[in-house]
């Protein structure tokens, strides 16, 4: 049964409609485009201002990162298990093309999802009107927004070449605002994880499958209970944003960034207390919720507690303090 932690891919689909208008006397009027033109942004304040939000990348053009293989999942080897944003997947991640997106936070900050499943994250700023500069990554130039829409040109580099790449985006539906949406959307750092599930093992002696249970807990880089086969990490920070998407950074005892996972996620539609969450390469669950719901325990200005449930008693336990 797969089980996710946490998870939006809801787009906008814009339409440019043209209307004209024109007279049958001797006072012909020219066609009037009302369409909106693109514009350039006068400033380099205002374009940081404009740019906020999450743009969904047209088509499945966007394989920018040096590696084609999805974000590593930290799964152990014998029970598939994982202690990463997917904590509680009981499934291997999927190669089907994923929805690639650009999304600028308001702090600064940028996430780029690539069509591979990639994930990269640094600082951004505005130079002008029309050019961003991506911390670490590269630039986009050119910017110009139509009708909800944006055109531009990404430059970067792969493989020590300079690659540039004209993209259009659209900018993506923001979660209702509400108290506990602006509760929610913010930084957290994991402090403690429980986790219980169990897999089928093949008995020689009996012919047959035996259910093994395993049960461990995480708290402030701290392990107990059965924790073989799983990946060693000091601190895990999460991220939510308003756009619906969930960062997790996961880092080792160095302070070493080893794993960037990205999902999305969106409130239950009937249930105030429970989150619904997918990864980015899945369909966005509409009727069927149970596989993919989490229920909220407890969400304050510092403090948010989350639990999901799996197959006979199985659980995933988070608890997670405030960074900002």
């Amino acid at each position: 049964m797969k089980k996710t932690i946490l998870f939006f891919t809801g787009l906008c689909a814009i339409c440019a409609l043209l209307f004209t208008a024109c007279s049958k006397d001797n006072n012909t009027k020219p066609d009037i485009d009302d369409t909106e033109e693109p514009k350039d942004q006068g400033t380099a304040e205002q374009l940081q201002k404009d740019i906020i939000g999450k743009w969904t990348i047209d088509g499945n053009g966007l394989n920018i990162m040096a590696s084609t293989a999805q974000s590593k999942s930290l799964k152990a080897s014998a029970s598939n298990r994982m202690a990463s944003t997917k904590i509680a997947s009981t499934n291997t991640m999927s190669t089907s093309t994923t929805s690639a997106f650009i999304e600028f936070l308001a702090d600064g900050t940028f996430i780029i999802l690539d069509s591979n499943g990639n994930v990269s994250i640094g600082d951004y700023t505005a130079k002008d009107g029309q050019t961003i500069d991506l911390s670490g990554f590269g630039s986009i130039k050119d910017i110009k927004f139509a009708d909800g829409n944006i055109d531009c040109v990404i430059h970067y580099t792969q493989s020590d070449s300079p690659k540039t790449l004209n993209i259009k985006a659209k900018k993506a539906v923001q979660i209702s605002a509400s108290d506990r949406t602006t509760l929610l959307c913010r930084t957290w750092q994991v402090e403690r994880i429980e986790n219980k599930w169990s897999y089928s093992n093949w008995n020689e002696q009996t012919n047959d499958y035996d259910k093994v249970w395993e049960h461990y807990i995480w708290e402030n880089g701290l392990w107990t209970g059965d924790t073989e086969g799983l990946v060693e990490f000091n601190k895990f920070i999460v991220r939510f944003s308003v756009s619906g998407t969930y960062l997790a950074q996961i880092y080792d005892k160095q302070g070493k960034l080893i794993e960037a996972t990205v999902e999305y996620w969106k409130w239950h539609p009937n249930d105030n207390n429970k989150l619904i969450s997918w990864l980015p390469d899945d369909a966005e669950p509409t009727n069927d919720y149970a596989d993919h719901e989490s229920s909220v325990l407890q969400l304050t200005q510092s403090l948010f507690q989350i639990k999901s449930y799996g197959d006979e008693g199985g659980f995933l336990h988070m608890t997670f303090k405030a960074v900002n």
